[in-house]
């Protein structure tokens, strides 16, 4: 970290910059993690750990909105210096999970038969993840916990951390694993390495937002409806419209399997996915816009929003000196690196349709940066309006494609996503001219 600050001297360049390094260290871990999973376990048993693992992602959802809503405004609070507001946001964003994973232990306990025969298990497959759903609801409680105190961390002003502590928890499973897979432990052995990496991630960032500022996740007394109405009002824009954009891709599959066979699935599947991923690796650093924004803004001064002038230009360089050169030598080198990565399973729609995909995902990721200005200023409305355009631009394109067009094929239902981020992209910057950051910048 000392050597890191002599190269970036502000710790906003280290928030942006230790974002990349956790996303390019987690395309790498996933990389060796897949086929060491599959070699231990085989396809059936590793498929249902990842059934197992929806019950954490359908409790993550319930936190869509609320941990971008913790990080904003305990920004604001910290600009302010209010530390007992940022002590009531903690618990009571911990109070809300605690509820939302009681929530979901009543419904396994009640219906743990009906959701596992709903996964399509049968047989010894059923029976492992039966035994296993209440296991995994109380460590999604723990999961959640560490996701919220990461979301104060960040709000503090130190995503650096939150990110490297992102990267260990993607490490540190993988290495924990190991030992219980060579025993035998099969599918338990990833449960029981992801609980000792969350618990001890936990502890560790605890203990350092602890000598940051002072909190206490044990006084309960702190919970305030107030704050929870302020997260809500905040989080639920982009919660619904986090929601909206997530059916995007099952009905884009739904179109392809009901036109050409599930055969084209994995492929608009793995070029969708590789074209987040890349975008991912900017746009992680682009996040730490929105808590310095926030900040910023609270404390109003001419020279704050000089400084937020500063910060947002900085960014712009990134993304045109850093995203476009990597996105156009990826674009170029596309055929070759799929036929060296998949070889005898290589087929030529695939490079295609990734190309399509990685239009669509830069133009969404040069809307980024309004984007977090936008939750940083809290305009989470406006953000609502985004999501929707994207959300209708790309419905409204695989409509035309499969009612009007001569035949759908996988290439043409990428094209689809491109209209969607373009309008939302648009939207975005139309609002940036017209915004409150816009005017003040240039007051100041």
């Amino acid at each position: 970290m000392t050597s890191l600050k002599k190269f970036f001297p502000t710790q906003l360049s280290l928030n942006m910059l230790s974002g990349s390094i956790s996303m390019g260290l987690g395309l790498i871990v996933s990389a060796i993690k897949y086929p060491l999973y599959i070699h231990f376990l085989g396809y059936e048993h590793y498929g249902s750990w990842l059934l197992l693992s929806t019950i954490l992602t359908f409790a993550q959802m319930g936190l869509l909105g609320i941990t971008p809503a913790i990080i904003k405004l305990v920004a604001e609070e910290r600009g302010r210096g209010d530390n007992e507001a940022i002590q009531e946001y903690f618990v009571t964003s911990i109070c809300v999970l605690i509820a939302i994973c009681i929530a979901i232990l009543g419904l396994v306990v009640l219906f743990k038969w009906q959701i596992v025969v709903m996964m399509g298990l049968e047989g010894g497959n059923a029976e492992l993840v039966a035994s296993l759903m209440i296991y995994m609801v109380v460590f999604s409680m723990g999961a959640l916990a560490y996701q919220v105190l990461n979301s104060v961390i960040g709000g503090v002003g130190r995503l650096d951390i939150a990110n490297y502590s992102q990267t260990a928890l993607q490490v540190a499973p993988l290495i924990l694993s190991v030992p219980l897979l060579l025993m035998g432990k099969g599918v338990i052995s990833l449960l029981l390495a992801n609980v000792f990496a969350y618990l001890f991630m936990f502890v560790i960032n605890y203990v350092k937002l602890r000598s940051m500022i002072k909190v206490d996740i044990f006084k309960i007394s702190s919970f305030s409806w107030k704050r929870l109405r302020a997260m809500f009002s905040f989080g639920f824009n982009i919660f619904s419209g986090s929601m909206l954009n997530v059916m995007v891709l099952p009905i884009a599959k739904i179109v392809i399997t009901r036109s050409i066979g599930v055969e084209g699935v994995p492929v608009i599947e793995l070029a969708y996915r590789a074209g987040m991923q890349i975008r991912g690796v900017f746009e992680v650093a682009f996040r730490a816009l929105m808590p310095e924004v926030s900040k910023l803004s609270s404390e109003g001064s001419r020279n704050s929003f000089l400084e937020m002038k500063k910060v947002v230009s900085k960014a712009y360089l990134l993304l045109f000196f850093g995203a476009i050169p990597l996105y156009a030598v990826i674009f170029l080198m596309a055929e070759g690196l799929f036929k060296v990565w998949l070889g005898g399973d290589y087929i030529p729609s695939i490079p295609n349709s990734f190309r399509v995909m990685l239009l669509a995902t830069f133009i969404s990721l040069v809307g980024v940066i309004p984007y977090y200005i936008c939750m940083g200023l809290g305009k989470v409305g406006r953000l609502l309006v985004h999501h929707i355009a994207v959300a209708g631009g790309t419905l409204v394109s695989l409509g035309v494609v499969l009612f009007v067009g001569s035949g759908v094929d996988v290439v043409s239902v990428a094209w689809c996503f491109v209209p969607g981020a373009f309008l939302g992209t648009v939207y975005l910057f139309v609002f940036q001219m017209k915004t409150k950051y816009n005017f003040l910048c240039e007051q100041a």
